[in-house]
């Protein structure tokens, strides 16, 4: 509120859910506690991460475009996480520790088995997703752009290199 001025600005806050499969006991609760609001999910998982070590996680592309058609159905807006993959370089790729005895390394891309790959590759998932969207059009969508052209480069030769080792004297504790 606005006090003193008689002017009433109400607090608008959305709660969200994150899923992978469709869980319709998650859309009711989200119902319940916002009656009369929009429903939306804020992350619709595509894939997941992978960690060091294990093996790549994927999820069909026929099992992702029921679940995508049902949220579309229950009248939700979506956000897919991730819809393009991507990398971070370095070392910003965290680690998981939920649920294990010890956090694990995850690698520092960002694939997800998304519909776009790293390389921006229209993949199964893109395809159906884009034919399933097109159904909420009255026109058809645009043209695609031309798949990215490929190139092949020599190899790099390092011909430098600092340790990690040597080089922690120079930072801080």
């Amino acid at each position: 509120d606005c006090i003193g001025s008689g002017l009433v600005i109400p607090t608008l806050s959305l709660e969200t859910i994150n899923f992978q499969k469709l869980n319709i006991k998650e859309i009711k609760y989200l119902e319940d506690i916002q009656p009369q609001k929009p429903k939306m999910v804020m992350e619709y998982w595509s894939g997941w991460f992978d960690l060091w070590g294990g093996l790549h996680h994927v999820f069909t592309a026929e099992d992702m475009i029921l679940v995508v058609t049902e949220i579309l159905k229950l009248d939700m807006s979506i956000n897919l996480y991730m819809f393009h993959g991507g990398t971070n370089f370095g070392f910003m790729n965290g680690a998981f520790a939920v649920g294990i005895p010890a956090p694990k390394p995850m690698v520092t891309s960002y694939d997800y088995d998304a519909p776009l790959s790293e390389a921006g590759d229209y993949t199964t998932k893109y395809h159906l997703l884009r034919n399933l969207f097109s159904s909420y059009h009255n026109e058809p969508l645009p043209k695609l752009p031309s798949p990215p052209q490929r190139r092949a480069y020599q190899a790099v030769v390092v011909q430098q290199h600092l340790s990690l080792w040597d080089s922690l004297h120079s930072t801080e504790q």
